[in-house]
């Protein structure tokens, strides 16, 4: 996941420079609405996670569209682009490994062979 999201956007998916776990996992749960499997709670309280967050009030595909169309002079990717690859993160940015893509599931999306 964090190998496109460079590729595409030219930076890590989240400011991990000299940040605790709890705030990564609070950046992820507000990115993507994805919840914290019940098994893993007590490892990150809900209400620090919540507070640490910088991200919050954005969906992962506003913030890509915010990161990725902001000050760059030419956009290798139109909207429909970003919004595939936003799709496509989404996918892998799950805390339930089961529910995670594989990597051969991602590489399978059409939009990796140009039918998209």
């Amino acid at each position: 996941m964090r190998q496109i999201f460079e590729l595409v956007i030219g930076r890590p998916p989240f400011d991990s420079v000299n940040t605790r776990p709890t705030s990564l996992v609070s950046q992820m749960m507000d990115l993507t609405s994805d919840a914290l499997p019940k098994r893993r709670e007590y490892h990150w309280p809900a209400t620090e996670a919540a507070s640490m967050s910088d991200s919050e009030g954005h969906t992962l595909q506003s913030w890509l569209d915010k990161v990725y169309f902001d000050k760059r002079k030419c956009q290798d990717l139109s909207q429909e682009g970003i919004e595939k690859v936003g799709e496509i993160l989404k996918r892998l940015l799950v805390f339930e490994p089961g529910s995670k893509a594989s990597a051969a599931d991602v590489l399978r999306d059409p939009w990796f062979h140009d039918e998209y």
